[in-house]
């Protein structure tokens, strides 16, 4: 399982943190709290995502941020966008290499010879 987090301004300064337990756990202050370092970001949106494998098994309580610094920060400001949390890696879909069109419709226009179109008056007709 992953956990992906996208986000912006954060300085280096921010972790995810995930707060495990089990059937018996009776509140979030009895969850083992496990940190995760995020790329540091570079004033884009960044996305990073933790694997949450070594921790197959457990329930997956909560999730959370945790904003440290050894040094006094004023004005800090970071931006949260998207967070995901995926089971598994998904193939990712391509299109086709490519399209031959065969016949283009357009309103108003009859069609090629040998096909049924539909008359304006009512029923079709062959062209």
């Amino acid at each position: 399982m992953k956990l992906g987090l996208t986000y912006k301004g954060d300085q280096g300064l921010v972790k995810l943190v995930a707060y495990y337990g089990d059937e018996s756990t009776t509140g979030y202050e009895a969850c083992q709290q496990v940190a995760y370092d995020l790329t540091a970001g570079t004033g884009d949106w960044t996305t990073t995502e933790v694997d949450l494998s070594a921790s197959a098994g457990k329930i997956l309580y909560a999730i959370g941020l945790q904003v440290e610094s050894s040094k006094d920060v004023t004005g800090y400001q970071v931006n949260l966008g998207r967070l995901t949390l995926t089971e598994q890696e998904r193939a990712a879909l391509h299109g086709p290499a490519s399209v031959t069109l065969d016949e283009i419709f357009v309103p108003g226009r009859l069609h090629r010879r040998g096909q049924s179109v539909l008359d304006p008056g009512g029923g079709s007709r062959l062209v």
